[in-house]
């Protein structure tokens, strides 16, 4: 598995917290989306 981690930095400025609901707005295809990965049926 190829996985990369941001570094810790202590000193860090913001932290922003993602609002998926946010992001998803009125696309139809996003949730037909997230249904076939959480195996919704």
């Amino acid at each position: 598995m190829n996985v990369k981690y941001r570094e810790y930095n202590p000193e860090q400025t913001y932290f922003t917290v993602i609002d998926p609901k946010e992001i998803k707005g009125d696309d139809p295809l996003l949730p037909a989306i997230h249904s076939f990965i959480e195996g919704e049926r």
